[in-house]
């Protein structure tokens, strides 16, 4: 039985690519709008015909009736039947398979609808600010198409794993829909539609903590659009759910990259750390993880420079329990070192990157950049602060991989 200030967790009839396209499958699936630059669009535009970034990004921002080309185009593949309505209301379970360096992972877990909470009101918690361009963008294209074809990414906390028993039975047989995507990910699909087991798969979450993954411009769009549209319509998200405690959850952390400001020098820079209480002890430059190993109730990060592949370990005592390595960085040398304003950095003064690869590869683009290597936070870390009531600093995370546009659609109100 739900109660009030418990997750309400229900399935839902999703509109599903036709079968007829299940030979073409990969090439229907794109990465989540806010990773996708020009040229990837481009390529996924050229890859088939109904690629679904042709209803999830609009093509030319000067275009005054662009979000209604988008509701035309969506309405036309509905009468088309390139998207159909699932006849039952379901569970709709997703296996992702990846490689973490060069070991193969996988990922489970399960979309259905969440009935939206006010933050601080409920068990969602999100965990970085957002921005309002982005917002006002998928309020637009929210309000004209009536539709959501990616989920918002939530994370609970199961050491039980049930949802991962329910796959054992499930893989039993084939998936509805399975194919490799342009991120690399292997993507099956199957529905759960038998009552007793969307009954039991409701009550999985009724009392976990829900932390927002990916999608905090989504859920803050979804509840001014229910502000907006008072109603039944648009109590319902499309979310993904996935355990912290499955083998194959991961966190990557963001690295950072900047250059000096003019008024300050490497010496300046390191004699400004010192003063806040770090050690500063310079290592292999082979070895970026060594950079952020801790002994005790300390923090670590890399300080890593492009001119003469210096690379150092910056380390010192925790200031308080929460405090993390991001934390420390960003505050210590950011805000206090350079005098940079949480919203000067969203002005492009600072670069990321979540892969060491991409890190040292930006990093050594210019002779006069520097990077911060972090480590990673963990599912309890992340918690432990939004409980608190407060946020990290933005792309503090990278939950991979990221979930597929296109792959489970929903229409606001018919589900």
């Amino acid at each position: 039985m739900w109660e009030k200030n418990m997750n309400n967790v229900i399935p839902f009839k999703a509109f599903l690519y036709n079968s007829r396209f299940k030979p073409d499958f990969a090439n229907l699936l794109s990465p989540p709008y806010d990773i996708i630059y020009p040229e990837m669009q481009e390529a996924l535009l050229r890859s088939h015909p109904y690629n679904s970034v042709r209803l999830c990004l609009t093509k030319d921002p000067n275009d005054r009736d662009r979000y209604r080309k988008v509701a035309d185009l969506y309405a036309a593949w509905k009468k088309e039947e390139i998207i159909q309505q699932n006849k039952k209301p379901a569970f709709y379970f997703i296996r992702d398979e990846f490689m973490k360096g060069n070991k193969p992972q996988v990922r489970y877990g399960f979309v259905g609808l969440l009935e939206l909470q006010e933050f601080g009101k409920g068990k969602v918690f999100p965990h970085e600010y957002t921005l309002s361009g982005p917002k006002q963008d998928r309020l637009s294209l929210l309000e004209e198409m009536g539709a959501e074809l990616s989920q918002i990414f939530f994370c609970y906390r199961d050491p039980k794993q049930q949802v991962e028993e329910i796959f054992k039975n499930l893989e039993k047989v084939p998936p509805h829909f399975e194919g490799t995507d342009s991120l690399g990910v292997k993507r099956s699909l199957w529905l759960v539609e038998d009552y007793e087991s969307t009954e039991r798969i409701s009550s999985l979450l009724n009392e976990s903590d829900l932390l927002i993954a990916d999608g905090h411009h989504r859920y803050e769009t979804a509840l001014e659009y229910r502000r907006r549209n008072p109603g039944t319509k648009g109590n319902f998200i499309q979310a993904y759910f996935t355990n912290s405690m499955s083998p194959g959850f991961s966190i990557l952390p963001i690295h950072r990259l900047f250059k000096l400001p003019e008024n300050r020098s490497r010496e300046g820079l390191f004699d400004h750390l010192q003063g806040a209480g770090f050690e500063i002890i310079e290592k292999d430059s082979h070895d970026l993880p060594s950079l952020t190993k801790i002994d005790g109730n300390n923090i670590a990060f890399g300080l890593c420079f492009s001119q003469g592949n210096k690379r150092l370990k910056i380390s010192r005592a925790k200031r308080n329990p929460l405090e993390t390595a991001l934390e420390a960085a960003q505050k210590d040398i950011f805000e206090l070192g350079f005098g940079w304003s949480p919203e000067e950095l969203k002005k492009g003064l600072v670069t990321y990157e979540h892969t060491d690869e991409k890190f040292l590869e930006a990093l050594q683009q210019d002779p006069l950049n520097l990077g911060i290597y972090l480590p990673a936070c963990s599912f309890d870390q992340i918690m432990d602060v939004v409980k608190t009531g407060q946020r990290m600093p933005q792309k503090s995370t990278f939950f991979a991989p990221k979930i597929a546009s296109g792959l489970v659609n929903y229409e606001l109100g018919n589900g």
